[in-house]
C-alpha cells in the first residue's frame, strides 16, 4: 500500500520549463520515507536509485545510500546490487527535501580582523587551505578561532517508495 504524507511533505514542481516531462511530472507529489522502500532522485533528464536505510520518527529526516545498477534494460536498471558505503542525510526543510552537507567558513571575528587587501594575499591566509586545493577559493582547513563549520542543505528533488535508475540517451 502507498503512504502519503500530510500536506506538510508536498513538494511542488513548475511543469514545462526544462528537462524530461515524465520527471517535472513526479516532481510533484507528497511521499514520505520508509525504511526498505526506496527513493529516486529527480535530476533534469536522468533518476538515481537510493535505498533508505534510517527514517526518524517524524518522518523529516531520512538516512539514504545509492544503490548501483548491476543490469540494465536499454536505458533502464532491471536489477540493483548492494547500495554504496556512503550515507547521505535528507531533510524536510523549507517546504522541500534538502542533502544535509557542512562547509568550512571563516569565523566572523576572524574574518572582522582580517579584512584588508594585504591579508588577502598574506601567507598566514594561504597556510588555513588545503595544499591540493586553489589558495583563493579552495577547501579551508578546520582550525580553532579561525573557521568552523556549518550545516549546508541542498535542495533535491525525489520521490519516496520507489527506487528507479534511469539514464537519458540523448546526453
Amino acid at each position: 500500500m502507498k503512504k502519503t504524507s500530510t500536506p506538510d511533505f508536498r513538494q511542488t514542481r513548475k511543469v514545462g520549463v526544462a528537462g524530461e516531462f515524465i520527471n517535472q511530472m513526479m516532481g510533484n507529489n507528497s511521499t514520505f520515507p520508509v525504511v526498505g522502500e526506496g527513493m529516486t532522485e529527480l535530476l533534469y533528464s536522468d533518476r538515481h536509485g537510493y535505498h533508505v536505510m534510517e527514517v526518524s520518527k517524524d518522518c523529516k529526516r531520512a538516512r539514504v545510500r545509492r544503490c548501483n545498477p548491476i543490469k540494465w534494460n536499454f536505458d533502464y536498471a532491471i536489477e540493483f546490487g548492494e547500495p554504496n558505503k556512503h550515507d547521505i542525510w535528507i531533510s524536510w526543510k523549507w517546504g522541500s527535501w534538502r542533502v544535509e552537507g557542512s562547509a568550512i567558513r571563516w569565523t566572523d571575528e576572524y574574518r572582522a580582523k582580517h579584512d584588508d587587501p594585504v591579508w588577502y594575499r598574506s601567507e598566514e591566509r594561504k597556510s588555513c587551505f588545503h595544499p591540493e586545493g586553489h589558495p583563493n577559493y579552495g577547501d579551508l582547513k578546520e582550525i580553532p578561532g579561525k573557521t568552523k563549520r556549518h550545516k549546508t542543505y541542498h535542495k533535491i528533488n525525489c520521490i519516496w517508495g520507489r527506487m528507479d535508475e534511469y539514464r537519458d540517451p540523448s546526453f
